[in-house]
C-alpha cells in the first residue's frame, strides 16, 4: 500500500510542478512582451547609414515617419513599395524610409531600378550592423512601423499592408 501512496504523491508533487512552471512561463512571456513593446512606443535613437555611408538619426526627420523593414528580392517588399507609390501622392509630410540588411552595392544596384527612392522623402537606409532590425525584433519583411510627428509608434504590421489600409491609419494622426 505505501508504495501505491508514494507513487501518487509523486505524480500529483509533478502535476503541480508542471503547472507553476507552466504559469511562471506565461507570465515571463507577457512581462517581455509588454517591456518590448514599451520599447517601441517612441522612435529609437538607433543611427541608420544612407548608402553614401553618412550617418543619421531617424528622430530628426520632421513629420510622419513610416519605416519599412524590406528586402529587394522580397516578392511582398515589391507589393508594398507600389502601395507606398500610391501613399506618397497623399502625404508631403511623410517620410518613407526603407531599411534594408541587405549589402550597399545591391541597395544601389535596386535604387537605379527603382525610382521611387530617388526622392528626398523616401529613401533606403542600410543597418549593416542589424541593430534597427534587432531592436524591432524583425522576424519578416516588409515589417511597417509608422510613427507619428511627435515620434510616438501609431501602427506596426508583420507582413504586406495594403495603401488604402495605409492611407486611413495615416489619415487619423495626419
Amino acid at each position: 500500500m505505501a508504495p501505491k501512496k508514494n507513487i501518487k504523491k509523486l505524480v500529483l508533487v509533478s502535476v503541480i510542478a508542471i503547472i507553476l512552471i507552466l504559469v511562471y512561463s506565461f507570465i515571463n512571456t507577457y512581462n517581455e512582451k509588454q517591456a518590448i513593446e514599451k520599447e517601441l512606443l517612441e522612435l529609437p535613437e538607433l543611427p541608420l547609414n544612407d548608402l553614401d555611408g553618412n550617418t543619421f538619426d531617424l528622430n530628426d526627420l520632421k513629420g510622419l515617419k513610416l519605416l519599412v523593414f524590406m528586402d529587394t528580392d522580397c516578392m511582398y517588399c515589391k507589393y508594398q513599395i507600389e502601395d507606398l507609390k500610391t501613399v506618397r501622392k497623399q502625404f508631403d509630410n511623410l517620410s518613407i524610409v526603407g531599411i534594408s540588411e541587405q549589402p550597399i552595392e545591391k541597395l544601389k544596384d535596386y535604387i537605379a531600378t527603382e525610382p521611387f527612392f530617388n526622392n528626398p522623402k523616401n529613401f533606403i537606409t542600410h543597418d549593416f550592423d542589424s541593430n534597427m532590425a534587432d531592436h524591432y525584433r524583425i522576424g519578416t519583411t516588409p515589417h511597417l512601423l509608422i510613427y507619428d510627428a511627435e515620434n510616438n509608434l501609431i501602427e506596426q504590421n508583420k507582413g504586406y499592408m495594403k495603401a488604402d489600409k495605409l492611407i486611413a491609419i495615416l489619415k487619423t494622426v495626419e
